[in-house]
């Protein structure tokens, strides 16, 4: 480890594991405190008879050049040695025809393709359709200079990010319209029943057109992709570079208090009692719990006040998952698919869909011949699942085993021949209490704070707490959306802050 200061960071995510090979490098001493048994939090695999399951990654932004986060991602690991797969199709989606029966919506990630595909699905509806493949068309072309959120945290720096932005005045037509549209009010515009239903159920949340767009050109400029191993080949990747840098990672040491003196973050104090100093305190822990729990409230404004009791809608959905290690390939299904099935969860959370990814372009996940595939459910009923598996362990048992079997069910019926229930040799079922086990995330949540109405609004949250010296955050709870980019993004941020701070000295 290097001689300078002592930087303990509470989680041992990709926020917190970025965040100290940053220190590392910066001639800092850096402590991981994981309060479960393996760092990734979030983002990890685990293994079950044989089979290892995907618990997060679909795709990373930024493992190839052509988007800023491709140079974020080399500050901190080598992210080009990662195997990279990528696909032609981004979801294939049955729906429901007006008169019975069903067709599948293809949603091709190649602009030009899509454009084509949509125009001979819906000619009536040419000028609405080549204005949002033209939006694509206008972002993938700014990617290699659009720069990202700021990681400046002085007025200075963060004016000279502004100016860089208003280079890009050709998004802000795309911002200013496609903002103010959700796939659902943009569906409206169809003429075609055909589009208006496919746009309906483009996702399976309700989602702004700006994130459909920006996410379209990620994967139309393959700046984005899928990295070979999933969570655990990413997480693997920074937890290496750390501890090959003299970092620690102390897994299975959760931590009870934030100390303080004088409003100067101290040391802390884990669960078991142990009590450590440090000269400066990073938390990439759920952000209720570090300024509520950890710092008993001390350090929070009257907006924040808010978002301490805030209802599940302003928390990102958690999920209701079945894993499951196949003896068979399915090679011939869509690597992602969603089934005009109705679905009602035990905590009455109610879809029209039936969301499988199938893993037969990942070797690694499954013994030769065999595959893993998984079946997704968001909900927001987070506290129902954590409240239940506390109060009911049987109760709960039973409600896991119930979406088991009626996924099995389902799958047996509308895959025919493809699909034998017989050949699931093992099936693991997650629920929001599993995620809050493991990562103690507000109601489960899968990322932090929800995207609302408006996107360009941030939530009052930010690296620092206002009054309280030597600390910092990072993690997804500092952008509304989250997500892998976001934990990396806030580390390189939470970085600065430290620096500014004089707690990092190169």
């Amino acid at each position: 480890m290097g001689g300078g200061k002592r930087i303990e960071i509470i989680g041992g995510g990709i926020a917190g594991l970025c965040l100290g090979i940053r220190a590392l490098r910066r001639g800092a001493e850096a402590v991981i405190y994981e309060r479960g048994d393996k760092a990734g939090g979030l983002c990890q695999n685990w293994r079950r008879g044989g089979y290892d399951f995907n618990g997060c990654l679909h795709w990373v932004l930024g493992v190839r050049e052509g988007s800023s986060f491709h140079d974020m991602w080399r500050s901190v690991a080598d992210i080009d040695s990662l195997r990279l797969v990528d696909h032609d199709e981004r979801v294939d989606i049955e729906l429901p025809l007006e008169g019975g029966g069903r067709w599948h919506f293809h949603l091709y990630n190649d602009t030009d393709r899509l454009e084509a595909y949509l125009l001979t699905l819906a000619p009536e509806d040419r000028d609405a359709i080549r204005q949002w493949t033209d939006a694509i068309r206008t972002v993938e072309r700014m990617l290699p200079n659009l720069p990202p959120w700021p990681t400046e945290t002085t007025a200075l720096g963060r004016m000279a990010h502004y100016a860089k932005l208003w280079k890009m005045w050709s998004l802000l037509p795309i911002m200013n319209r496609w903002g103010r549209l959700t796939n659902k009010t943009f569906a409206q515009q169809m003429k075609s029943p055909l589009l208006r239903t496919a746009l309906e159920r483009l996702y399976m949340d309700e989602t702004r057109m700006t994130v459909v767009i920006f996410g379209q050109a990620y994967m139309a400029a393959r700046v984005a992709a899928y990295p070979i191993g999933g969570s655990a080949a990413l997480t693997g990747l920074v937890e290496r570079t750390f501890k090959e840098l003299g970092g620690k990672l102390i897994i299975g040491r959760g931590v009870r208090e934030i100390r303080t003196d004088g409003n100067r973050a101290t040391g802390l104090t884990l669960n078991d009692g142990t009590r450590t100093e440090a000269d400066a305190i990073c938390s990439c822990a759920d952000w209720r719990w570090t300024v509520g729990d950890a710092l008993g409230g001390k350090y929070v404004t009257a907006r924040q006040k808010s978002l301490l009791t805030a209802g599940k809608e302003a928390i990102y959905p958690s999920y209701c998952r079945v894993h499951m290690g196949y003896a068979g390939t399915l090679e011939t299904l869509p690597h992602f698919f969603r089934l005009d099935e109705a679905t009602t969860l035990p905590d009455g959370t109610q879809f029209c869909q039936m969301e499988v990814e199938v893993n037969h372009f990942d070797p690694t996940l499954a013994p030769y011949g065999k595959t893993t595939l998984t079946v997704n459910y968001t909900t927001r009923e987070g506290q129902w699942w954590i409240d239940l598996r506390k109060g009911n362990p049987a109760k709960y048992a039973e409600a896991k085993d119930k979406i088991k079997r009626h996924v099995l069910a389902t799958l047996s019926k509308r895959l025919g021949q493809t699909f034998s229930p017989e050949k699931v040799e093992v099936a693991d079922v997650t629920t929001p209490a599993t995620y809050y086990r493991y990562t103690a995330n507000t109601l489960g949540s899968s990322q932090g704070w929800a995207p609302m109405d408006n996107l360009t609004k941030r939530p009052p949250v930010d690296t620092t707490l206002r009054g309280l010296r030597n600390f910092v955050m990072a993690g997804h709870w500092l952008e509304a959306g989250g997500g892998i980019p976001i934990a990396l993004l806030t580390a390189l941020k939470a970085e600065k802050e430290l620096a500014r701070q004089g707690l990092l000295t190169k």
